[in-house]
């Protein structure tokens, strides 16, 4: 048996497990609803419900084994009309679907190249030692967020590699005249 917490400010929480309903639970004083379930892979949905009304459904689907490195762009970030400014790109471990895969451990190491430069990797692991300047940096949780200083206009390559799965790179084009980053390839 496997305990789900479900914290939530709704009145009721329904819990579905691969569409079928194991039923709704009151929410307690701590906003938290425990169900006891048999472990089974696939789809959990948490249903909140307010005044007998459905309001929120929050999912959560078992992921597979590491597949590939993913990177996303904070696009608002990228936006700024200063080059010079800290730029994030989130790196995630995802299986053949896409999806995080939370417990991936590897040791990503990035590149950087054209009118970029790495400021630093950063994994919001507490217990880190690594140095955040270094080419390379375990993940945590499956993530690791990578941040670019940009030294003028063109063009901008971050690469990610880890052994045993797909490598990732954006392509980066710093546009001389709306002085914007946009992401050309990924």
């Amino acid at each position: 048996m496997v305990r789900v917490d479900i914290y939530s400010n709704a009145d009721e929480v329904e819990l579905r497990i691969n569409g079928r309903s194991l039923g709704e639970k009151v929410v307690d004083d701590e906003l938290k609803v425990s169900f006891d379930v048999n472990y089974t892979p696939g789809l959990i949905e948490a249903i909140n419900y307010r005044n007998g009304m459905k309001a929120e459904t929050d999912l959560i689907e078992t992921c597979g084994e590491p597949y590939q490195i993913h990177l996303e762009v904070e696009t608002e970030n990228w936006g700024s009309a200063n080059t010079e400014e800290l730029k994030y790109i989130n790196c995630s471990i995802v299986d053949h679907n896409g999806l995080l895969v939370p417990y991936a451990e590897h040791v990503i190491n990035v590149e950087v190249s054209g009118t970029g430069e790495l400021a630093g990797i950063g994994t919001g692991d507490p217990i880190s030692e690594e140095s955040y300047m270094e080419l390379f940096r375990k993940a945590y949780n499956g993530k690791l967020l990578i941040v670019v200083r940009g030294k003028g206009e063109g063009e901008t390559i971050v690469s990610a590699r880890a052994d045993g799965i797909g490598e990732n790179f954006i392509e980066l084009k710093m546009n001389g005249l709306k002085k914007s980053f946009e992401v050309i390839q990924e």
